[in-house]
């Protein structure tokens, strides 16, 4: 909306004695030009309009962006506190499985228990160790997700001892 100025400057000599022996002035011309958008046939409203539109289309994608990150954040961190109960709960399984197990290796010896049962124990014993370790991983997973989030990776591996 506003004017724009230019300059033009021209330089010239006469063609038939390009030296200018004949007494012919040399010439040269400046003009200065000053343009005023009075009539753009709407052309500048519209570039304005579509600025603001595109402004405002920024604007909602960084809200929605900075929305997506808080439900991530939201998640990541419910996610951890979960894994960490289940890492709880997984250790009590895997005490508890352990001392079946010793039980059940015992009454194996005795002739009271079966093979099944020793094998079956067996089996909750090692599933209970894969998911202590499962949840292990998944909280430093989302412990290492919400450093990822800040910008952190490198102090969430050295606070969580990874290295």
């Amino acid at each position: 909306r506003y004017p724009s100025v230019d300059v033009v400057g021209a330089y010239k000599k006469p063609f038939q004695n390009p030296d200018g022996l004949d007494g012919n002035y040399l010439g040269g011309n400046v003009a200065l030009q000053v343009s005023v958008p009075v009539l753009d046939g709407g052309i500048n409203s519209s570039r304005i309009g579509q600025a603001l539109a595109r402004l405002r289309a920024a604007e909602a994608t960084y809200g929605q962006l900075q929305r997506d990150i808080s439900e991530m954040a939201f998640n990541l961190s419910n996610d951890a506190l979960s894994a960490k109960d289940m890492w709880k709960i997984q250790g009590q399984a895997k005490n508890d499985a352990s001392r079946t197990k010793d039980l059940y290796l015992d009454e194996f010896r005795l002739g009271t228990r079966s093979l099944n049962d020793l094998i079956r124990v067996q089996t909750d014993f090692f599933n209970a160790n894969v998911g202590r370790v499962t949840s292990q991983y998944d909280s430093y997973l989302s412990a290492l997700g919400l450093y990822l989030l800040s910008g952190q990776v490198d102090n969430g591996i050295k606070t969580l001892k990874l290295r």
